[in-house]
Formats: structure tokens, C-alpha cells, sequence
């Protein structure tokens, strides 16, 4: 038999109910608090998110451009500059990747003072990535090395930077050898008052012999020259007043074969069988303005036969110019040239700086002539 429930019992139920819904409500309270939430002054929870629950937390100040570092990004990042103080961030040196800059085996990357980054090349070599040889420079190996002059007909080559030189004393100069190597044994020689001086920081700050007025180097009995055929080339700056023969090969049965002669401060003249200073034989005059007067000159001397006899000077200092003094005769019976004759290099009389000097026993022809031209200006720093 089921027997119904007293008051008190009921009573009693109410209360736990009243008790549990309490400690439910507390519970809740709890929870909130605990979950961020912090207690208002009415005792209620403050469901406000803190910073530990934003779900796209502050990761600093934002991202600099490309180049630029800092908490201002006004600082420059690493692989970038600002050498000209612009504020303005290039690419340095030292960056690496696809900024980096090529300069390959023959140059160094440097900033300019703008901040532009370029390849400073090696002698010889040019181009954006010194990859490429330069004027008067061939390849070589891996190396743009200067070109050397065709041998063909070649009777002497005095070069002052290949190791010729033979020295007494400190500085003066007792022989000067033909660079030809093995195929010659020529030298140039002078004794007592009359040798040149070498110095070593001559032209474009190459080694050159310098002469006083007094100094001559002679080859005797200079086998070279065997027809009317020739080209001589010089190169020579003056430093001192009007000079005598800078070269000039002489045979005592006709006097002077050819010669270079300094008449005035810019006036120069090559004569063949004649005497320089009279003017007689075959010549031409050739005057430089007062400007160049004092620059290194490339002078050079031409003669050849066909039908005539024409004779050319040649300055030769300028990109391609091969215009100068050019005249021609009637052909001349030309006496037999012998093994007497003696070559003079730097007559008494010639002051001034003498780098190199080249004897062809033909007529170098025109192209050829051009291309020697580059090679002794990129060496000697002529413009």
C-alpha cells in the first residue's frame, strides 16, 4: 500500500531543491570567473575577453618595405645601403641571391658616391660584368692579356716594361734588348755621360727611359731594313725644350736612312735618305698644336713603293685616326742599304720620356697599323 507524503517531507524536498539550485547558480558563477571573467561590483561576472583570449594576438609594429629595417623602418636591412645619406635604401655590396652583384673573375663590385653599385675591372677587361677584353687587349687562358705585335718582317721591338733594360748604378740605363726573344740577340747601348735614366713610374705608370739631351743608345752594324719597305712607330713625350733625332739609322755612303727629328716645340719631321735638320731626300713635316706639345706622342713613320715612292707621318693619337703628312715622288734609284749601317735611339740632343719603339722591314698596311695604334695607346695612356 503506497502511503502519501507528509507536509514535513515535502517541506524537506523544497529545501534540498532550494539548496541545489543554489549551489548550481554558484557553480556557474564560479565558472565564469574562471574563464575570463571577472566579478562586477554587483557581484555579477564580467564576460569582457582579456588580451590572452584575442584569437589574432599583436604580433608588433608592422612589416618595413623591402630594404628598409627598424622600429621606424628608416635604417637600412642587411645587403642594402645608403652611402649618399639619400634615405633612400639600395642594394649594397654584400648582398647575396638574386641581388647580389656579378663581377665575375676579373672585377670587384664598389658603390659609387651616388650609392649605384658597379664592377671596377681589372687591367685589360671592360664590360658591365668585366667579362669582356679591352681595346688593345686580347684573350688570353682566362685573362685579356695586351696584344702582341705581329712578328712578320719585325727587325726590332724596344719595349721598356718587358725586363730589358740592363742597368749600371741605380738607374742608368747601359743597355736596352730587343723583346724579340730567342730570334734576336740586338741591343741598344750607351756608355759613360750619354745613358739614359729608367724610371719606373714613367707612362700611365709604366717604366720608361728618360733622356737629358746627352744620351744615346746605338745599335752598330744593325742588320735590319733590307729594302725601301719600312715602318717605324715611336712613342715619346717630350719634356724638355726642341729636340734632336728621337731614332734615325744612318750608312755613311748616303747619310741618313731615315730619321724622326724634333724640330720645335711641336713641330716633328721624318725624312728618308736625307738629312732631317737640312731637309733634303724625301720628308714630311707634321705640327702639333701648342696644347699637345707635351703629350704623349705615337708617332708613326711609313714608306713604301708602288709605282711611286710615297712616305706618310702618322700621329696616330687619336681613336682611329690615321691622318697625318702624306707625300709622294717620282721612284728614286735607291742605293743598296748594308749591314754598316748604325741605328741611333734617342740622338744627342732629345730630352724627354721614350717608351717604345718598333721597326717593320715592310709597309705595315693600314688595319694592321690601326690595331698596333690601340695596343700602344691602351698601354701608354694616350688619348
Amino acid at each position: 500500500m503506497h502511503a502519501e507524503p507528509t507536509p514535513s517531507t515535502n517541506a524537506l524536498t523544497s529545501s534540498l531543491r532550494l539548496g541545489a539550485l543554489k549551489l548550481l547558480l554558484s557553480a556557474l558563477t564560479l565558472t565564469t570567473v574562471a574563464c575570463g571573467g571577472v566579478a562586477d561590483d554587483a557581484g555579477g561576472a564580467d564576460t569582457t575577453p582579456d588580451a590572452s583570449m584575442d584569437p589574432t594576438p599583436d604580433s608588433g609594429p608592422p612589416a618595413c618595405p623591402t630594404g628598409y629595417t627598424g622600429a621606424t623602418c628608416t635604417d637600412c636591412d642587411a645587403g642594402y645601403q645608403d652611402v649618399d645619406g639619400d634615405d633612400v635604401c639600395l642594394p649594397s655590396c654584400e648582398a647575396t641571391g638574386s641581388l647580389a652583384l656579378a663581377c665575375g673573375a676579373h672585377g670587384t663590385c664598389a658603390v659609387d658616391d651616388a650609392g649605384e653599385r658597379a664592377c671596377m675591372c681589372e687591367e685589360g677587361h671592360t664590360g658591365a660584368a668585366c667579362d669582356q677584353c679591352a681595346p688593345g687587349y686580347v684573350m688570353s687562358a682566362d685573362a685579356c692579356e695586351l696584344y702582341t705585335p705581329s712578328a712578320t718582317d719585325l727587325v726590332l721591338w724596344l719595349d721598356s716594361t718587358a725586363g730589358t733594360l740592363t742597368q749600371v748604378g741605380s738607374t742608368a740605363v747601359a743597355s736596352w734588348r730587343d723583346r724579340r726573344g730567342g730570334v734576336s740577340s740586338l741591343q741598344a747601348t750607351a756608355s759613360g755621360t750619354a745613358r739614359p735614366t729608367r724610371v719606373t713610374d714613367g707612362l700611365n705608370g709604366r717604366t720608361v727611359l728618360r733622356f737629358d739631351g746627352d744620351d744615346d743608345l746605338v745599335i752598330s752594324n744593325f742588320p735590319g731594313l733590307k729594302t725601301a719597305d719600312y715602318t717605324v712607330i715611336v712613342v715619346y713625350k717630350p719634356t724638355g725644350a726642341a729636340a734632336d733625332n728621337l731614332v734615325s739609322l744612318r750608312q755613311s755612303e748616303i747619310g741618313v736612312a731615315f730619321g724622326l727629328r724634333r724640330t720645335s716645340s711641336t713641330g716633328y719631321r721624318y725624312s728618308h735618305r736625307g738629312t732631317p735638320a737640312a731637309g733634303n731626300g724625301d720628308f714630311a713635316d707634321l705640327a702639333f698644336g701648342a696644347a699637345d706639345a707635351s703629350n704623349v706622342k705615337l708617332i708613326a713613320m711609313r714608306r713604301f713603293t708602288s709605282g711611286t715612292l710615297d712616305y706618310m707621318l702618322f700621329t696616330g693619337n687619336e681613336p682611329g685616326d690615321l691622318d697625318g703628312v702624306t707625300g709622294s715622288d717620282t721612284a728614286l734609284v735607291e742605293p743598296a742599304l748594308s749591314n754598316s749601317m748604325t741605328l741611333h735611339v734617342g740622338d744627342a740632343g732629345m730630352i724627354g720620356d721614350l717608351a717604345e719603339v718598333l721597326i717593320y722591314d715592310r709597309a705595315v698596311p693600314d688595319q694592321e697599323l690601326a690595331t698596333l695604334r690601340t695596343y700602344l695607346a691602351a698601354k701608354w695612356g694616350i688619348e
